[in-house]
């Protein structure tokens, strides 16, 4: 499966830019330093946001697209850009599992199930035995292994 992990490294790759991004953003508007910031971070995000686009086909990465801003302050582009560059960054945190909790990163893969036979029939408590079993530490079995 090598082209899903080559994607998930792409986009790995670009993450410490937009985080970069969003860093210097927040210092600019820390600071209150707007004056020709709001353009050059407009560039930068769409260049971004371009590559980005480029790599997935998530319909929510189009919600994410920022139109010129022509009548726009340096001070408001600023903050919509620095807006957008933390949705930016957290989309691409999820779309390669990691996740920002409480300050803390750590890392979130989906569970992996796997059903022999015909899922429609799978009752409600066959489903919770299979989760008690797959909860179960290590070394203990499940209800059907007792």
């Amino acid at each position: 499966m090598a082209n899903g992990e080559d994607h998930i490294r792409d986009l790995i790759r670009l993450m410490p830019a937009v985080r970069a991004l969003k860093e210097n953003l927040e210092e600019s508007i820390h600071m209150e330093r707007f004056a020709s910031v709001g353009d050059s971070a407009l560039r930068l995000y769409q260049g971004l946001y371009s590559t980005i686009s480029g790599m997935t086909t998530d319909p929510y990465l189009s919600t994410l697209s920022i139109a010129p801003l022509d009548d726009a302050t340096d001070e408001q582009k600023t903050l919509f850009v620095h807006m957008a560059t933390g949705q930016l960054l957290a989309f691409l945190e999820g779309q390669v599992g990691v996740v920002n909790v409480g300050g803390a990163r750590s890392v979130h893969l989906a569970p992996r199930v796997q059903f022999m036979g015909p899922v429609n029939d799978l009752g409600n408590q066959a489903l919770r035995d299979i989760l008690a079993k797959d909860e179960s530490a290590p070394g203990e079995e499940g209800p059907e292994g007792a």
